[in-house]
């Protein structure tokens, strides 16, 4: 069975304030026991897979890729 963490553990888990998770709770992975809530690892990989960036693809760079001012 899966360690279960408390908003404290949740947050030191994901290196979040602890204030973050209680405003975002309804937009995030958790289970509720009655008033308790708990965040099991898949719900962590779950977050911090909602939130991940990944950059775009860069334009081309050179001569060809230039395009002058007013030109666009």
């Amino acid at each position: 069975m899966a360690l279960l963490h408390d908003y404290t553990a949740a947050a030191e888990a994901l290196s979040l304030p602890e204030t973050w998770l209680r405003r975002n709770i309804n937009r995030i992975p958790h289970e509720k026991y009655g008033k308790y809530v708990r965040f099991g690892p898949e719900h962590l990989e779950a977050i911090r897979a909602m939130h991940a960036v990944v950059p775009a693809a860069q334009p081309a760079c050179g001569p060809a890729s230039l395009v002058p001012r007013g030109a666009r």
